[in-house]
């Protein structure tokens, strides 16, 4: 998990995401996408690594 970076965050992919937010892991919003739930959860209690089989269709996060 990045402590620092230098600049501002931005949405590199604009044609796959709509934007970017700041969102707390613990209670993301009602509509967060099941692969961020996953990577969220394994970010605040999971183990130090997880192996995510998901089907690339291609998607919006």
């Amino acid at each position: 998990m990045a402590q620092s970076w230098p600049g501002e965050p931005h949405n590199a992919e604009p044609h796959r995401y709509a934007g970017l937010l700041w969102v707390s892991m613990e209670k993301p919003p009602s509509d967060c996408r099941p692969a961020t739930l996953d990577i969220f959860q394994t970010l605040t209690d999971g183990p130090s690594y997880r192996a995510l089989n998901r089907n690339n269709t291609g998607g919006t996060l």
